[in-house]
């Protein structure tokens, strides 16, 4: 096999004009088929004399290839690497994935995770030993380059411990790598102890080197060594409590609070949309009490009352920035989660809840400058992640969450409380109106107030009965949709038709029918999420059906006079800049068609 042909063929790979790269991705393609080219290039990936591009090309034709041939579906169709290939690779791999500039590192730790799907533990015995005997021998020099690649790469091996069904064999599989990474049981003269702990220790002694060093970039490899450690963390207490960690639940729970009030200015980002390393280990922290908390509560009840408090004051410094939005979400998720729980208590008191909402909720709620931005360069994204709930990981619907959790336990303290702010939204916009932001955020709290269940059909189907839906909409949402200017303020006509879709089944059918002309003007306003709302709300009542029954709400008799004018703004909309192809509007088209059936002809 001739590498310098390959390397010469990997580095024109990243040509940026394709006929030279597609002639190197197929020479390359060609010459993976041969037997030992994985381990070509992987020597290559591993080679310190070849330019840093073209090891990490090769690290990344590694990884496609092991993905692609070390356990093919269909070995007649896809050649599989050779046996005696494999074992080689195997046993190379980690010392030179180790020694491997960062770049590279994560390639083939990507890699060796693929392997270790299909290989892992039975067929790769030595994998796990080996990476604990490296961690523990990089430990004692403060290798942290090596730690950390090792943490990496277990890191993606056991993430597949959050999402697996509970089974004998993910069971006996788990109890391996408890026993070999994070420590086995020993019992002498009827004394419970753990002679050897490498997760814990790693976690420990990397707290007592970062509380002694000043030295920036040692320090942030260190705090990154904790942020990976909390994510293992994770991976293994996902499906229950293993006794190791319950044995030595102490231990992890004092070294977790360190870091909630842990503060470093050196390494703060000057990026505002990456976050500083500080602020991963804190969401770590709080993502892994969160899952104690709703998974082994009772364990950790004596833990529960300084983890609320530490993270309470965290939540206080917690600002604004893109930056900090993972450890926001996450210690307010934490709140969430104890205020579903026997522990609510902890949040009955007005004060606390006053606190809460001014402090925590209504600040998240807020409309910011990036959510701005993403309205209006990226509507579609704006469209997944506000109406299609796909907006798990956005402040918002962390505050929303919270909202929804203290009402399980405190239904009419917080809905008197919290009606009280939305007054108070509402008349700051009533006095000025080009403070909208106000009124964005009333309809988002009174819409996580009043929603207890919903379905896609219907919309919210289950709702507070302490807060007037019908009220609030005609006195504050339809205001909104009839204005004349149909291009003014365009966040409060995507709210007001969120609301309406939201609680469509709530709504009268007079109150909608009176509405209707102005929903069909908003199918050409220019911007691209308010006429798609338009759109999805035409959409969604066309199919409404009246509750508990099959009966659809709207008739075509009922829609016949509107029907004209809902498809000439439809095919208007059409025509609108990135609207050509509106999945939303053309969704409602078809509906259309199949709602108004034989009768539409009429309007072709």
């Amino acid at each position: 096999m001739d590498l310098s042909a390959i390397s010469a063929a990997l580095l024109q790979s990243l040509s940026p004009q394709a006929e030279p790269r597609k002639q190197a991705e197929s020479y390359l393609t060609e010459q993976s088929k041969l037997p030992q080219y994985s381990l070509g290039v992987l020597s290559l990936a591993a080679n310190e004399q070849v330019e840093l591009q073209v090891r990490q090309a090769a690290a990344v034709n590694f990884k496609n290839t092991v993905k692609h041939r070390w356990a093919p579906v269909d070995a007649e169709i896809v050649q599989p690497i050779q046996e005696g290939e494999k074992e080689e690779i195997k046993q190379r791999i980690v010392g030179l994935m180790l020694s491997t500039p960062p770049q590279v590192q994560a390639q083939l730790a990507a890699a060796l995770a693929i392997m270790s799907s299909s290989d892992f533990p039975e067929k790769w015995q030595n994998l796990l030993p080996e990476l604990t005997q490296q961690l523990i021998q990089a430990l004692s020099t403060s290798d942290y380059h090596t730690i950390n690649g090792i943490l990496e790469t277990t890191n993606t091996i056991f993430e597949r411990y959050r999402h697996e069904y509970e089974s004998s064999n993910l069971f006996k599989e788990m109890k391996y790598v408890l026993d070999t990474f994070v420590g086995a049981k020993e019992e002498k003269d009827g004394v419970a102890t753990y002679p050897v702990q490498p997760l814990l220790q790693v976690f420990t002694v990397t707290g007592q080197r970062i509380g002694a060093t000043q030295e920036p970039a040692l320090l942030k490899s260190m705090l990154q060594c904790q942020s990976l450690v909390c994510k293992v963390f994770y991976s293994l207490n996902s499906q229950e409590l293993p006794e190791v960690f319950e044995d030595n639940m102490q231990a992890w729970m004092e070294e977790f609070r360190k870091y909630l009030a842990y503060e470093n200015v050196a390494l703060k980002e000057a990026d505002e949309e990456k976050p500083s390393v500080v602020d991963e280990v804190k969401a770590g922290v709080c993502e892994n009490v969160s899952l104690y908390m709703s998974k082994n509560e009772e364990e950790f009840t004596p833990y529960l009352q300084g983890f609320v408090g530490d993270i309470w004051g965290l939540l206080l410094k917690v600002t604004l920035q893109a930056n900090q939005d993972q450890l926001a979400m996450s210690a307010i998720r934490f709140l969430t989660t104890v205020s579903k729980s026997v522990s609510h208590a902890l949040f009955a008191q007005d004060d606390a809840l006053t606190s809460i909402c001014e402090k925590v909720i209504v600040p998240n709620l807020r409309i910011r400058a990036e959510d701005e931005e993403l309205f209006e360069m990226n509507p579609v994204e704006y469209i997944r992640r506000d109406m299609e709930g796909s907006d798990s990981d956005t402040r918002r619907r962390a505050a929303s969450e919270l909202v929804k959790g203290l009402l399980e336990h405190y239904q009419e303290k917080v809905t008197q409380l919290f009606s009280g702010y939305v007054g108070s939204l509402l008349q700051q916009y009533g006095t000025n109106q080009a403070d909208w932001k106000a009124k964005d955020c009333a309809v988002f709290l009174v819409i996580a107030l009043t929603v207890k269940g919903r379905t896609a059909a219907q919309g919210a189907t289950a709702t507070n009965q302490l807060v007037n839906i019908v009220e609030f909409f005609q006195a504050h949402v339809l205001p909104e949709l009839a204005t004349p200017d149909k291009n003014a303020l365009p966040f409060l006509k995507a709210d007001s038709l969120k609301f309406l879709i939201t609680f469509r089944s709530q709504i009268p059918k007079a109150a909608v029918v009176q509405v209707l002309p102005s929903i069909i003007s908003l199918l050409t306003a220019e911007s691209n999420v308010v006429h798609s709302y338009a759109a999805q709300c035409l959409e969604r009542l066309l199919v409404l059906k009246e509750p508990g029954t099959a009966q659809l709400r709207f008739t075509p008799q009922d829609l016949a006079p509107a029907m004209s004018s809902m498809l000439t703004g439809l095919f208007g909309a059409l025509q609108l800049p990135d609207s050509t192809e509106n999945e939303y509007v053309m969704k409602t088209v078809m509906r259309c068609i199949m709602f108004m059936g034989v009768s539409f002809k009429e309007y072709a």
